[in-house]
């Protein structure tokens, strides 16, 4: 079906509906068939011309519905819909949007395009999900690995005991006493290997070893 159908009486203004903003449905079926839109209630135009013009409007406002096409379209993008799906339009009205309201987009190749990357991007996200679904399940396993086990009541005794005994024995520290010399030489022995503690500290667990453990003060 050829796109120009209308007497030369009927044609529009090229220009003038080119520089509008959007088109309504009849607007741009009648555009598109060469036809004047203010000429569609005059009742110049031919039967076969009209009738061209009523499944124009058909199709239009079809695609309109189903959210394919809006209502009130841009002009540049009414010709891209047209384009998308073969739909014959007038080359003097795609001559005179591209002249005033600048080229005509590609639509469906940039859906396409569109299309590939959305896809892209639900693939990237499903791997991240099962990414983190994985750190879900291994995290609480590698804390309880990572976790330092707490002392039994029985090997904290234990290593009170030690700590009380090579401080009387090595050092002579007596529970009963103070800061002595004995915490001073404690601190600096352990300094001769590289461990540093303060003489507080030192002594806060010689106190505490001592309060625990039961143990005899030599004369």
């Amino acid at each position: 079906m050829p796109a120009t159908l209308a007497e030369p009486s009927t044609l529009p203004d090229y220009t003038h509906w080119a520089r509008m903003a959007r088109w309504s449905i009849p607007e741009s079926a009648a555009l598109s068939l060469d036809i004047d839109p203010e000429a569609i209630d005059t009742g110049d135009l031919a039967d076969a011309t009209r009738t061209a013009l009523t499944k124009r409007v058909a199709l239009v406002m079809n695609h309109a519905r189903t959210g394919r096409l809006a209502h009130l379209v841009e002009p540049a993008g009414f010709l891209s819909w047209t384009a998308s799906n073969a739909i014959p339009c007038s080359q003097r009205l795609k001559e005179a949007v591209k002249q005033h309201s600048g080229p005509i987009a590609d639509w469906r190749h940039l859906a396409e395009t569109l299309t590939t990357r959305c896809e892209a991007y639900e693939h990237r996200v499903v791997e991240l999900e099962s990414l983190l679904r994985a750190r879900d399940e291994w995290t609480p396993a590698v804390a309880a690995k990572s976790k330092k086990p707490a002392l039994s009541p029985n090997e904290a005794r234990s290593v009170k005991k030690l700590i009380l005994g090579m401080a009387m024995a090595r050092y002579g520290y007596r529970p009963d006493g103070g800061r002595t010399q004995a915490t001073r030489q404690i601190v600096e022995s352990l300094a001769g290997f590289g461990i540093t503690i303060d003489e507080q500290t030192a002594l806060d667990w010689l106190r505490c070893s001592a309060g625990d453990i039961e143990h005899a003060i030599p004369d």
